[in-house]
């Protein structure tokens, strides 16, 4: 049986009530001096070093295998009050485990310690499959390389590992991959001019530390060596002169600070559907939002603006699919146009069809696109 000790990670306090920067975690056989392994995963394949050493919020990932004696000292080996503690059990003893717990933080040695230890239940609780919250881009102080995640926590791609980022983390696109905070992010070669990026955050192997980089693969896959659990969070593109294109993320939604004209044609043919290209990322099905305007030459030559993924269907005014822009019939020259959301295919393409007539002029902004970010729909 094997439980995660206290969700999401195992947390101590000092005698402050600080966590407990540093902190050690010694792990016995019970009842003895013998010690014994925890673990950084679920599945009990990566063991923990012994003693862990808890991060700068007091904090560490770990993953209880039967029964143990569990002793706790801070950084410079000085023992913590009221510890150690033997006869902390695995899952099969939850409520053995969680009684003691509740007994010791009632305890009037615990406002010197103010340390919970919880057992999860034994199938552990883990985010749900596709789960994505927080993680929202931004284009950090040197806006033409770097990028900048907030906190937040997400299942990853393979639906095995729960990946949580605890603070704000930088990456460079401009540099190669290096682990850390405000260091290099591109997994591999050099960043490229009118390039889509793709932005991951990722696992240590060993130690389930969280970094993230960038890559053009939708698959991760130059991954850094050590690394295997990843997740796409979002994607940047490089423009002319390799710098990423600025933006703006609300939740899902990315939106160009610079709108561009994807499109801008003369005496295009619309009697058939023609598919036009849109700067959303390529590979994936988004949502575009887009401005268009035409100057038609007759009152009667609606639009419709459909996603590739369905059938090529002429317009109408009177049966499906209608049409997505009528034509004003009270004013010449003829203009037709607004805004819209249309999904893409995975080549960035949304098709155009008019009613069997030239169309003059044809322009289409993009504004931006809503990207799930691997959601299940």
């Amino acid at each position: 049986m094997n439980i995660q000790l206290f969700y999401p990670k195992f947390k101590v306090f000092d005698s402050n009530g600080n966590p407990l920067a540093g902190g050690k975690v010694y792990t016995y056989e019970a009842g003895t001096t013998t010690p014994k392994a925890t673990y950084s995963d679920k599945e009990l394949t990566v063991a923990n070093a012994n003693p862990v050493v808890l991060d700068s919020n007091g904090e560490a990932v770990i993953y209880l295998d039967g029964t143990y004696k569990i002793d706790i000292k801070d950084s410079d080996d000085s023992q913590i009050t009221g510890w150690p503690q033997d006869n902390i059990k695995a899952a099969s003893e939850y409520i053995e485990v969680s009684d003691f717990a509740k007994t010791f933080l009632d305890d009037a040695d615990a406002a010197a310690v103010r340390t919970t230890i919880e057992a999860a239940a034994s199938t552990d609780i883990e985010f749900p499959r596709a789960y994505l919250a927080g993680l929202q881009l931004f284009n950090d102080t040197d806006t033409d390389h770097d990028i900048g995640i907030n906190v937040g926590e997400c299942r990853d791609e393979s639906n095995t590992y729960d990946l949580k980022l605890d603070s704000i983390l930088t990456k460079q696109i401009d540099a190669t991959w290096a682990a850390g905070d405000d260091a290099g992010g591109l997994f591999s070669g050099s960043v490229a001019v009118d390039t889509w990026y793709h932005v991951f955050l990722i696992r240590k192997d060993s130690d389930g530390t969280i970094d993230a980089g960038f890559d053009t693969s939708l698959t991760a896959a130059n991954i850094p060596a050590g690394y295997t659990a990843y997740r796409r969070i979002g994607s940047v593109h490089t423009d002319s002169s390799a710098n990423i294109d600025p933006f703006t993320q609300i939740g899902d939604t990315f939106l160009w600070n610079d709108p561009i004209t994807d499109v801008s044609e003369l005496n295009v043919d619309q009697s058939s559907g023609a598919l036009k290209t849109l700067s959303v990322p390529y590979g994936l099905k988004t949502k575009a939002i887009i401005n268009v305007h035409s100057l038609r030459d007759g009152k009667d030559d609606h639009l419709y603006i459909s996603s590739p993924d369905v059938d090529d269907e002429a317009p109408s005014i009177s049966a499906a699919p209608l049409v997505s822009f009528p034509t004003p019939t009270d004013q010449s020259p003829y203009y037709t146009g607004g805004k819209l959301e249309v999904y893409t295919d995975e080549d960035s393409r949304i098709r155009v069809r008019g009613i069997d007539t030239s169309v003059p002029t044809f322009i289409i902004a993009t504004l931006g696109y809503i990207d799930r970010r691997g959601r299940d729909d």
